[in-house]
């Protein structure tokens, strides 16, 4: 041993390049003997000896950490040291050989991607390159642990938007498409860290983080309302203008999840947050965020409860009368797309509160209760209201006529137009059969016929091809016979076959069946069966659908543990 070691430190002295690769040999040439763990810590101090062996000690690290549990430690730091170093590829080396040392060693990924989430603010292209490479080979290893790893450092890092802008450009396809059948735990785990992170965010993080949260989807309308509550809980002290991109998160989550429960009524803090912050603020709010938050707010009505709506409904029956006058100046600006937002709104909560709309509007209600033959109801209530609306119909009308006109002589090849042009007259539409709905007395307030032009559609042209495309199929001579001569020849034949089928079948043989074979004598057909491997017995032994992803997390203390992050500060802004 004092020999070999005597050897080595003589050739550090002369050549440490050449030192390495003798180290190398020497290691590779046995896998266990006396001295070898001291020869690797040779290999971390001559990592610190000149340029080219702060270059080549990074494969070495990787090849050998695995095999000295005992010096793994100082193989980290010296590593740290190889990525601070000025000279850009020995840091591309060091960032290289990350992925390779957390191989067989996943208890290290918290702390080195907590470095590389720092490295990320670097100015040279190869560095930031070599960085997100790292960081994506380290999600492939362990994906749970790296994106647990990754909100970490997001949680403590005051300048995120680094870390936050890779996982928009690269990681962000990765987890959706991993994350999308995995188990309800881990999706839970990840959305609750996020959610905090959008509760904490800036305005140029949020849409970021809000699509990093929507790859995660399982989960029920009851966890979206706690979500709910707990994002407004954050953020209930703050002007509605610098948390608007957070509400509008909360309500497009609530009518998502309202929707695929069929609108099922709810109780949550938003009706609150609308009745306390949202309305009281509308006229100091610019006319597009007027739209967005009275928008919005019609989709989430129909999942009002009835504690709510009452007073909801006379906050809107307010807001329809100030966006109505009556009479109406000439030149008026009827806010078309509010009104509708407005009117549907009405339609919602007024079915859930009939006792303000006999109040205010002076409706008859039929809801079976004795509160239906009420005589005290004010004709003028209800005259005053309706007034509004024909006012309103009187200047739709003539908009209306003229869209559709637009729309029949608009080029189709100007999409963008078209798909304008066709919105508003779905906007125009949907109000002339709002007013004619609430024009009746008792009125009609089922809306479900009604598609309103705010919400999202899956393809915006399917309503024009619906009633606006003509019928080529008309417009060709003989098209429409032709057709129908080519579906009756193919039921023909297909009459044919079916005859020819059953003769077939009556001229085999009665008796074509086995006959009866008792239990006691299957076994034959029940262990060819186990031996062919198939049916229910494979399936179980496969295990079915498994989730692919699995929540483990690993730290460098305990694998029960959350990951702390590494003491690494960064090294500041660097121009090459």
């Amino acid at each position: 041993m004092d020999v070999t070691l005597s050897t080595t430190t003589t050739a550090m002295a002369a050549d440490p390049v050449t030192s390495l690769y003798e180290i190398a040999y020497k290691l590779d040439s046995s896998q266990q003997f006396a001295g070898d763990e001291e020869l690797f810590k040779t290999i971390i101090d001559l990592s610190k000896s000149n340029k080219q062996t702060k270059q080549l000690s990074s494969q070495f690290f990787s090849k050998y950490f695995k095999r000295f549990p005992s010096t793994q430690e100082k193989v980290i730091d010296s590593l740290i040291d190889l990525i601070e170093e000025d000279d850009i590829p020995v840091r591309v080396s060091a960032l290289k050989a990350i992925p390779s040392i957390c191989t067989d060693n996943p208890e290290y990924i918290a702390k080195l991607v907590d470095i590389l989430g720092q490295l990320l603010n670097t100015d040279s292209p190869i560095e930031y390159e070599s960085t997100k490479n790292s960081i994506i080979e380290l999600y492939k290893l362990n994906s749970a642990n790296t994106l647990n790893s990754i909100l970490l450092s997001l949680e403590t890092d005051n300048q995120r938007e680094f870390m936050l802008k890779f996982i928009k450009e690269r990681l962000m396809s990765l987890i959706r498409l991993e994350y999308k059948q995995s188990t309800m735990e881990a999706q839970s785990f990840f959305r609750e860290r996020i959610l905090k992170l959008i509760g904490s965010s800036k305005d140029g993080e949020i849409e970021i983080l809000v699509e990093l949260f929507n790859c995660f989807p399982k989960y029920m309308l009851k966890d979206a309302i706690v979500f709910c509550d707990t994002l407004l809980s954050l953020i209930h002290k703050l002007p509605v203008v610098e948390t608007k991109k957070k509400v509008y998160f909360i309500l497009d989550m609530l009518v998502k999840k309202s929707t695929q429960n069929n609108n099922e009524p709810v109780g949550s803090g938003i009706f609150e947050f609308y009745k306390t912050k949202i309305f009281p603020s509308l006229n100091d709010m610019l006319e597009a965020d007027q739209t967005d938050f009275i928008t919005k707010f019609a989709l989430i009505t129909q999942s009002a409860n009835t504690n709510d709506a009452p007073e909801l409904f006379e906050i809107v029956f307010k807001l329809l009368k100030d966006k109505i006058p009556v009479p109406a100046p000439i030149d008026y600006d009827f806010k078309l797309t509010i009104l509708e937002a407005l009117l549907l709104s009405f339609s919602n909560l007024g079915a859930k509160s009939p006792a303000q709309m006999r109040r205010l509007c002076a409706y008859k209600t039929n809801t079976g209760q004795p509160s239906d033959m009420a005589t005290d109801l004010d004709p003028s209530k209800f005259d005053d209201f309706v007034a509004r609306l024909r006012v309103l119909n009187d200047r739709i009308g003539t908009t209306d006529a003229k869209l559709k006109k637009a729309i029949e002589v608009l080029p189709k090849s100007d999409t963008e137009q078209l798909a304008q042009l066709i919105k508003s007259q779905k906007t125009t539409s949907n109000l002339i059969q709002f007013i004619r709905n609430l024009s009746k007395n008792p009125p009609i307030l089922n809306n479900s016929a009604i598609r309103p032009s705010f919400a999202k559609e899956q393809n915006p042209m399917k309503q024009f091809k619906k009633q606006y495309q003509p019928n080529y199929q008309h417009q060709q001579v003989g098209g429409g016979q032709k057709q129908q001569k080519q579906k009756n020849q193919v039921g023909q034949k297909q009459q044919q076959q079916s005859q020819q089928g059953q003769q077939e079948t009556q001229g085999q043989s009665k008796n074509r069946y086995q006959p009866y074979v008792p239990p006691n004598l299957r076994r034959s057909n029940d262990n060819n069966k186990q031996q062919r491997g198939g049916g229910q017995g494979q399936q179980q032994k496969s295990g079915g659908d498994e989730p692919r992803v699995q929540l483990e997390f690993f730290t460098e203390k305990s694998k029960t543990k959350q990951p702390s992050p590494s003491s690494f500060k960064g090294r500041g802004s660097k121009s090459f």
